[in-house]
């Protein structure tokens, strides 16, 4: 009981080459996912620097870092080779977080919330346990708000992941079974 984002694109991928069957189909897709995790890991660096969280010089140089650490770690190696949704998943909660970031640094929850809206739903359909990141990063995201007295986008905020939900359930009801079944 997986959602279907994974299997749609092991699925587009081989129907490209028709009647051949090769492990590189899904190798294709988690090599995808390592090197956007790794550009979202430098854009991360970059954009902690382009706000003061890290000294100046050091946010490109911290991402190449992260990046190149995370590249050939044996969990992205494993994560590559293993022709599972792992990989998507993974890339959807660092694409996620760093959207949240971006965001929190920006003070821009209450304006252009597509991109997360559209990356959560991915991430949902991608593999159910992106739940267990998505929930926590938004209770974490929305006691932040909270404390800090930005309810306009917290209200924004909590109005997306409501969207993202019921979006993500309109496209895939079976979820719900397979959530509370699981």
């Amino acid at each position: 009981n997986h959602p279907p984002v994974h299997f749609m694109l092991l699925h587009l991928i081989s129907s490209v080459f028709p009647g051949t069957v090769s492990v590189w189909f899904g190798c294709i897709i988690n090599l995808c996912t390592l090197v956007g995790i790794c550009a979202c890991m430098m854009a991360g660096g970059k954009l902690l620097e382009k706000h003061g969280v890290l000294p100046e010089g050091f946010g490109r140089k911290w991402g190449i870092l992260a990046a190149v650490f995370y590249g050939f770690s044996a969990g992205a190696v494993a994560t590559t080779l293993l022709i599972r949704m792992y990989g998507l998943m993974t890339f959807c909660c660092v694409l996620t977080l760093y959207f949240h970031v971006k965001k929190w640094l920006e003070g821009s929850f209450d304006k252009k919330n597509k991109g997360l809206i559209a990356i959560t739903i991915i991430g949902f359909l991608t593999q159910y346990f992106f739940l267990f990141y998505c929930i926590l990063l938004a209770v974490v995201t929305v006691v932040l708000l909270w404390t800090k007295k930005r309810i306009p986008e917290l209200k924004r905020y909590i109005r997306s992941m409501i969207i993202a939900a019921v979006l993500g359930v309109c496209l895939f009801p079976f979820a719900i079974a397979d959530v509370l079944s699981s």
